[in-house]
């Protein structure tokens, strides 16, 4: 079964004792008997790792007179984070790596290699969260995280979700009778017909959004891999579009993907919903066909990060 995601809040307080403590234990690392510390040359990351790097780099400053080089890396340049740095000035040096999290340690590890490369004498590796099952131990950790744990910093208010028209509920025995009119004839109105394809295959997922005895919203979607959703129907009652209900309906979906770690999503547009799909960050693959019966249909995609650091 698809398992519920667990996000963690990390207010500015509990982030600034995080950073402390790191600060003070590479400090502890790099420090010399009776000398000054040899700090390494530090290196971000990523955006996250940036924001760590620069945030430990700035707290050794505030407590010591200690000249600290620091760089910040593009890791989504594969084969060309380094080339901003200049090879001589890292030769025969230490280097700390340092990430936010650490979910494979595919990309320390590959770092840390690259590094070696070019002549570095020593290449350790730091992040605040570890998630078990990593490959990949970096050299100063705070806590580990579970695989279903997503982490949020800076939080000084939790977000709240907020549905602002209608109740979602799960499709169920409840409604079947029912029907909710949607003016497209490739959307079913008969409820029925989803609610019995749910439970022939378990796959298939639907909710409902219901307005006092009413249905006036359908999501209908199949899981087709463990981190991938087929989004078939989503619809609005004809008499209450352009009302915000279908806004609910999208927002709900958003937050389904993000609780239940789904990465990608898969639909077919039809030409009349096009531009609703476009306003809602998917994008076309370049895939289409013609219906003879409803007209043409588009591939559309998105990407989630859900809960993203």
């Amino acid at each position: 079964m698809y398992r519920i995601v667990m996000p963690i809040y990390v207010c500015d307080e509990v982030f600034n004792r995080m950073i402390t403590s790191l600060s003070d234990s590479v400090k502890a690392a790099y420090s010399t008997p009776g000398g000054a510390a040899q700090y390494p040359i530090f290196i971000g990351a990523g955006d996250s790792g940036n924001a760590i790097g620069s945030r430990i780099v700035a707290t050794i400053r505030q407590t010591e007179d200690a000249e600290i080089v620091f760089y910040p890396l593009d890791v989504g340049r594969k084969g060309e984070e380094l080339s901003a740095i200049n090879p001589e000035v890292l030769k025969g040096r230490s280097v700390l790596i340092c990430d936010s999290i650490v979910n494979t340690g595919k990309t320390l590890s590959r770092l840390k290699k690259r590094f070696q490369q070019l002549g570095v004498k020593e290449v350790r590796t730091l992040t605040i969260f570890l998630r078990r099952g990593a490959t990949f131990v970096p050299n100063f950790w705070v806590s580990d995280i579970n695989k279903d744990e997503v982490v949020f910093f800076g939080i000084d208010r939790y977000p709240i979700n907020t549905y602002n028209k209608g109740n979602v509920r799960k499709l169920g025995r409840s409604h079947c009778g029912l029907e909710m009119d949607c003016g497209k004839q490739f959307i079913h109105s008969v409820i029925d017909d989803y609610y019995f394809r749910q439970c022939v295959d378990p796959t298939y997922c639907g909710y409902v959004l219901e307005d006092g005895d009413s249905i006036v919203g359908l999501l209908f979607f199949k899981h087709i891999g463990q981190h991938q959703i087929y989004l078939e129907a989503l619809g609005v009652s004809s008499t209450v579009q352009r009302s915000g209900y279908g806004s609910t309906l999208v927002k709900f979906f958003d937050d389904y993907c993000g609780m239940n770690g789904i990465t990608n999503v898969k639909l077919h547009a039809h030409e009349s919903a096009v531009d609703f799909w476009d306003d809602t960050e998917f994008v076309r693959t370049g895939l289409e066909f013609v219906s003879p019966m409803y007209g043409k249909f588009y591939e559309m995609e998105r990407e989630f990060q859900p809960f993203s650091a």
